[in-house]
């Protein structure tokens, strides 16, 4: 009896972490790229917040790189074994990493753009905004 049970159970549990797997990973929560006190700021608030944001963007890739590897692993690991399949409700599929680094890469172009606007006189330079898997290619395969 307890056998049925289990046959019974196992395909209700897949269905359940498939179905879960539409919530895998947390949502990304951009920056916003045009601020309303933006055109307010002093030249040394808009360096200072570059700066940050500059930081910011380095000290992301190699957090971006490990979560792009780990769901890279969980995929393949699915494809060879089905049965790890549910544990993809464990990957980032949402991509929040990336969707947040492309927004603080819009937002420190902003910025440039409002400072050389006010002729602050700083040599910050524009980014290129890249898809984050080409950043990583160049950083990580020289």
């Amino acid at each position: 009896m307890n056998i049925n049970i289990l046959k019974n159970l196992l395909p209700v549990l897949t269905a359940i972490l498939l179905i879960s797997n539409g919530c895998a990973g947390r949502q990304p929560q951009p920056v916003q790229i045009v601020q309303s006190d933006d055109q307010n700021k002093s030249c040394e608030e808009i360096d200072t917040e570059l700066k940050t944001i500059n930081r910011e963007i380095w000290k992301r890739y190699p957090e971006i790189k490990k979560t792009k590897d780990y769901n890279l692993g969980v995929g393949l690991l699915g494809s060879l074994f089905p049965p790890i399949v549910p544990f993809t409700i464990f990957s980032d599929i949402e991509k929040a990493d990336a969707v947040e680094q492309k927004s603080l890469q819009s937002r420190y172009n902003h910025l440039v753009k409002v400072e050389r606007q006010n002729s602050c006189g700083f040599e910050h330079s524009f980014i290129p905004i890249r898809e984050v898997d080409t950043i990583l290619k160049d950083l990580f395969n020289p």
